[in-house]
């Protein structure tokens, strides 16, 4: 009977001997491991690392301006969306200038209007978007995709408006 009132937070003996302080150390570090696990599994479900509430952005200055959605967040061989809706000027004279690290670093899987015509030199890439017929406002949908993993700058002008700087983070 003594064995059975024995208190679970004593040492024993037999039939190894155990040592309480290393075993408490144990369960403290294994409820950190848990607790950072679920942050971590937390932070990958809101868009941590892509597609998600915290990857989304919307980047705009005023009602009236260039407007731009993209992630924020990417992994790296995955395809993404870059809208660019932007005040439509002249229907002919319309051109989005996309420039920095970033216009080297991805490809172009698709652009819709399919009527763009897009000119690429090292470094800067020039978009007409040939939307006929669009009143107010045009706009540019590029989907990308990252060739390695790097954090990426890009710059978005659009009719030669003031640029938006934005970055990209893409995992591996």
């Amino acid at each position: 009977m003594d064995k059975d009132d024995q208190h679970q937070f004593e040492q024993r003996t037999t039939p190894v001997e155990e040592n309480i302080k290393w075993i408490k150390t144990a369960w403290r570090l294994e409820r950190i491991g848990f607790f950072l696990l679920g942050l971590f599994i937390l932070y990958a479900l809101l868009g941590g690392f892509s597609q998600g509430w915290l990857s989304d952005s919307l980047y705009q200055n005023d009602p009236t301006s260039t407007q731009i959605t993209y992630e924020k967040y990417l992994r790296s061989d995955t395809e993404s969306p870059l809208i660019i809706a932007y005040p439509v000027k002249q229907e002919k004279s319309d051109h989005i200038t996309l420039s920095g690290k970033f216009v080297n670093e991805y490809d172009i899987i698709n652009v819709s209007p399919e009527s763009a015509v897009i000119h690429r030199s090292p470094g800067t890439m020039i978009i007409y978007p040939n939307n006929p017929g669009v009143a107010n406002k045009g706009s540019v949908q590029l989907t990308l995709k990252p060739r390695e993993f790097g954090i990426y700058t890009l710059s978005v002008t659009a009719n030669n408006n003031s640029p938006f700087i934005f970055k990209q983070i893409v995992f591996p």
